[in-house]
């Protein structure tokens, strides 16, 4: 999932992933 942010600049997909990871995660405790 860390594509899920795509951006015309690369290093800024990664970040974007990264967050859209953490949600995932805190939603699948639930």
């Amino acid at each position: 999932d860390v594509n899920m942010g795509t951006s015309d600049d690369g290093r800024v997909n990664i970040t974007d992933g990264a967050k859209v990871a953490a949600v995932r995660a805190l939603l699948d405790r639930a």
